[in-house]
């Protein structure tokens, strides 16, 4: 197997067809660079023992967990029942509760508490999960965490044949006049480009 294939690390490889098997990402160099998942598990056939070798490529996600992480700004990924599936390295920095299966609602939550300076468009006090958008799909805010002013996108991703979403919240430092909000105004929709 190894003469055909070209992976990182072949010893690594050989280690887990000679012993009792597991699992390894590896670089698979074919017709381009593709890091897959490779996986040995042992199997009895007519008194013999044989490798069963699995290869999966895990390019893409591993290209889109490697982006997340790359990205400068805050992100969050929260699925429907609020709760954190991912948030890359400034969003732990921010919140550093910030981890896989952390409940949204009590880590985001509080940014939207009722005070008289935190209000929806209309004056409505926001909702605990404001990071819902509506049937757009796409809205956009401004947050001030910590002395600080964000300017939030909120964003729907549809899940094939389900009828929940994810959720992508992505804060970028926002510059004082971002938002036409009054000074003090920890959240403010915006109207800019027809988004909400």
């Amino acid at each position: 197997v190894l003469d055909l294939l070209r992976v990182s690390y072949p010893d690594r490889i050989q280690e887990l067809i000679g012993s009792s098997g597991g699992s390894a990402t590896v670089v698979l160099q074919a017709d381009r660079l593709r890091m897959v998942e490779l996986r040995v598990q042992h199997l009895l056939y007519q008194g013999r023992r044989l490798a069963l070798v699995l290869i999966e490529d895990i390019s893409e996600a591993f290209c889109s967990g490697a982006a997340l992480e790359a990205d400068e700004h805050a992100t969050f990924i929260i699925d429907a029942s609020a709760r954190l599936l991912a948030a890359n390295k400034p969003a732990r920095a921010l919140f550093p509760a910030a981890t896989p299966g952390a409940d949204a609602t009590a880590l985001l939550g509080p940014l939207a508490a009722p005070s008289p300076t935190a209000r929806w468009l209309g004056g409505a006090a926001a909702p605990p999960r404001w990071w819902e958008p509506d049937l757009s799909g796409r809205r956009r805010l401004m947050l001030t965490i910590a002395h600080r002013r964000y300017q939030v996108l909120c964003s729907t991703v549809a899940l094939p044949g389900e009828e929940q979403a994810l959720f992508i919240v992505a804060l970028a430092p926002a510059w004082s006049g971002a938002s036409g909000a009054a000074v003090g105004t920890d959240i403010s929709e915006s109207l800019a480009g027809g988004l909400r």
